[in-house]
């Protein structure tokens, strides 16, 4: 499936493709999200900040968006099913059942010359493409990444990605995070990170040049 590019499209989005070896593959840019994190100033620094995410722990803890590397999706375009949002487009789509998406899908994000392992874990207003944890802007965007002045005062910036950010979702894996629970997000995250670039270094080969440069699809 291949949706066309919209030139005015605030995403940036450059269409969705589904690849052999059930890959899901979108370019655009890439907000920051920082739902799940808990240090009080990304907190008074986010506006949009909020306590969980849509794929948590058993627990009910959300997965922190400071450590572990996940990507977001839109959620349902459809105000029948939450008629005290007032962000739908009324279109009626579905991402994650149109799509075959499910909660902890591994993936992978690129951006230049970095990739990283991610999820799917949490779920974006609709219609709406392009948003990553902050963890995954540390990861792959160049230094100060997400933060505003001096990364160590977790203050972070109003900017992400503006375009050019690569998302691969293998459709056919989930990731377990009650492997580790809520109280191991860190060993959880450096797992995820490893998983992703093991399965995406499978499929297209090394993961240390561009994956423009091998992949057919562009």
């Amino acid at each position: 499936m291949q949706k066309p590019e919209n030139r005015r499209d605030q995403n940036k989005c450059k269409g969705l493709y589904q690849l052999p070896s059930e890959v899901l593959f979108w370019e655009a840019k890439m907000a920051i999200d920082s739902d799940g994190s808990t240090t009080p100033s990304v907190i008074r620094s986010d506006g949009d900040w909020g306590p969980s995410t849509s794929y948590h722990f058993l627990d009910k803890t959300g997965i922190n968006a400071e450590i572990v590397p996940y990507f977001v999706v839109p959620t349902y375009d459809n105000p029948a099913e939450d008629p005290a949002r007032h962000d739908f487009e009324r279109s009626g789509d579905n991402f994650l059942s149109d799509l075959n998406l499910r909660h902890g899908n591994l993936g992978v994000v690129i951006f230049g010359n970095k990739m990283t392992g991610a999820i799917f874990a949490d779920e974006g207003p609709p219609m709406k493409i392009g948003e990553a944890s902050i963890r995954v802007h540390e990861l792959i965007r160049p230094s100060p990444g997400p933060w505003q002045g001096n990364p160590s005062d977790k203050r972070l910036s109003n900017s992400g990605v503006d375009h050019g950010v690569l998302y691969f979702v293998f459709l056919d894996l989930t990731f377990d995070i009650e492997q580790f629970g809520s109280q191991k997000q860190s060993q959880m995250a450096e797992a995820i990170q490893k998983a992703g670039r093991d399965r995406f270094s499978k499929l297209y080969g090394r993961t240390n040049t561009s994956a423009r440069h091998r992949l057919s699809v562009f």
